[in-house]
């Protein structure tokens, strides 16, 4: 199998059920529970996992508060929750972008009650128009809020010049950064977002935790109540297993941000090249823009996307047109002002640090094969 799908769904660390196992069977208890010490031999573990989750996020304990969720989905309904509790507030709007993910859009116009809620432009590479984003702030924003890297495109904003913009018009930053970390190197000091949520699957955890980040002196509301658990912020209990795996996968995916960063940017530009090589017709999008190491947007004239998915799972090559926890990858484009036939034809190949050279190869072989035999099927009826 070859899984180029990362951004719906990544898989877990190849060891992480060994790792992780003795805190299903014998260390089952809550780190967190008293009065008994039967606690006592994982509160070491446990805080080692929060000390791997703040150095992958690049923070500091003192500086930045970390919650932790069942998801980037309940982190993002926390963070917008929040923001709509302060009467003070009531009459300041919330700020996306036209091309952001669906989860951020769909909390917003959820919990926004009487606010409004604008989606600033974006660029042809889905970039904030900062001057645009500077309009809408001139208005008395309360919260930009979108996704620090586009999770099907890949293409990163440029949060140093938003966060500096935001600050000056002292409108609150959320930043959803599920895609960025392991994967890209910044400087959380230039930045200094108010709110920045996460999951840990893309970064291959088990699915089922995810955690906020909040800085500036900022206190989230409980949007789960009940009992005291993480000072009262979010109630019920914290699945040891599950924080060891987040744990173990920051540590890892810090140690190999390089090899994301070098490797697999080689492996996937290879892929690229292999595939125009044999395909010239093809399109790479966002080829110059700066896009994360592991994505690859390929547009494949007169082949529906959906069609070709479906083949290539039929060989065990996995990609993904976006949709599920996603926008569609269509709907992405659209925003982005590319015609149907783009949208239509548009693929999404996210890799991992585990994509090999063999893969690119035998990736390539079966993509070339797939595409020319469905092509040939295809042109009878589809008009490019």
């Amino acid at each position: 199998m070859i899984y180029l799908d990362n951004a719906t769904v990544a898989p877990p660390l190849p060891d992480l059920e060994v790792q992780i196992r003795p805190f299903l069977k014998d260390y089952w208890v809550p780190p967190m529970i008293g009065p008994h010490r039967l606690a006592d031999p994982i509160i070491e573990i446990v805080q080692e996992s929060y000390r791997n989750i703040y150095a992958l996020a690049e923070l500091q304990e003192d500086s930045a508060d970390l919650i932790l969720t069942s998801s980037y989905l309940e982190s993002i309904n926390q963070i917008i929750f929040t923001m709509t509790k302060d009467v003070a507030w009531s009459d300041k709007d919330f700020v996306t972008t036209v091309v952001d993910d669906v989860p951020i859009g769909m909390v917003m116009d959820y919990w926004k009650g009487g606010r409004g809620m604008y989606r600033v432009a974006v660029d042809g590479e889905g970039k904030v128009i900062l001057d645009d984003l500077e309009k809408i702030l001139k208005k008395g924003a309360l919260l930009v809020s979108l996704s620090w890297a586009h999770p099907v495109l890949g293409v990163l904003q440029p949060v140093e010049e938003l966060a500096k913009l935001c600050r000056g018009y002292g409108t609150f930053l959320h930043l959803e950064a599920t895609q960025v970390l392991g994967k890209h190197y910044f400087n959380q000091d230039a930045i200094n977002a108010d709110f920045i949520s996460f999951d840990g699957n893309p970064l291959h955890a088990y699915s089922g935790i995810g955690g906020i980040f909040t800085g500036n002196g900022m206190m989230l509301n409980p949007l789960l109540t009940g009992s005291s658990e993480q000072w009262g912020v979010r109630a019920g209990t914290i699945n040891t297993a599950l924080l060891v795996s987040l744990g173990i996968a920051c540590k890892e995916s810090l140690a190999f941000r390089d090899q994301m960063c070098t490797e697999v940017v080689r492996l996937r530009n290879l892929f690229e090249s292999l595939l125009l090589e044999a395909l010239p017709e093809i399109q790479v999008l966002f080829k110059t823009s700066m896009r994360l190491p592991t994505h690859s947007i390929i547009v494949f004239p007169g082949v529906d996307g959906e069609a070709l998915l479906y083949h290539l799972a039929q060989q065990n090559i996995y990609a993904t047109i976006g949709g599920y926890r996603t926008q569609p990858l269509s709907s992405s484009l659209a925003s982005l002002g590319y015609d149907e036939i783009v949208q239509r034809c548009a693929v999404a190949f996210v890799l991992s640090r585990f994509f090999s050279e063999e893969d690119v190869h035998q990736a390539v072989e079966i993509i070339v094969q797939t595409y020319k035999k469905l092509k040939s099927l295809s042109k009878k009826w589809f008009k490019t």
